[in-house]
């Protein structure tokens, strides 16, 4: 019993000290997203000049955790302990995507999330596909999102919100035509394993 007591939502406080990195943690979150550089590459290596045709979204879940645990990753630690590999009408589904036995193929886009753990720092880093041939309106939605990722890497400065950025991502997909194909929503923070 505790009959004076005051309980106070103390998230704010937490969250606004979470802001602050010391050069150590910042170390850790770069060395954790060089690790999933790596998965990605191994990945892509894998699928090009054709190796696609024969391979399933669990065999490059695994190729990526393989290649990403020989350059130091502990752990492809998202919530359901793996990384998210979707093709053709599932990577519109966009995060959480558990991969299946579903063949890579032409003409499919694909999204590949990888998540790396180094010294308990987190990578989480998404590289989207698009298997050629693509229609014309495929390639119409790889054009406007290469436009948006331009413009937020442009824009993301320190001090930027992500309302803010969001905002401005918002504009440019009107401007473009595209802005009722695009989720206004902005992803999770990340931090040391147990932050979120």
């Amino acid at each position: 019993e505790l009959p004076d007591a005051e309980f106070v939502d103390g998230h704010g406080i937490i969250d606004s000290l979470s802001l602050i990195k010391d050069q150590g943690t910042i170390n850790r979150f770069r060395e954790a997203g060089r690790i999933c550089d790596v998965g990605h590459k191994a990945v892509r290596e894998a699928v090009s000049n054709g190796g696609y045709k024969n391979i399933t979204e669990t065999e490059v879940g695994g190729i990526a955790a393989l290649a990403m645990r020989k350059a130091g990753s502990v752990s492809e630690w998202n919530f359901a302990g793996l990384n998210e590999i979707a093709t053709g009408w599932r990577t519109g589904l966009g995060a959480c995507t558990p991969p299946t036995t579903k063949k890579f193929a032409a003409g499919e886009p694909c999204m590949l999330d990888l998540h790396s753990m180094f010294m308990l720092g987190m990578g989480d880093h998404a590289h989207n596909y698009l298997i050629t041939p693509a229609t014309p309106r495929q390639r119409w939605h790889a054009d406007n999102f290469v436009a948006l990722i331009e413009l937020l890497l442009k824009s993301y400065q320190a001090g930027k919100t992500p309302a803010g950025l969001l905002e401005e991502v918002m504009e440019l997909a009107k401007q473009r035509g595209c802005a009722d194909h695009v989720l206004p929503a902005v992803e999770h923070g990340i931090g040391l394993w147990g932050d979120e």
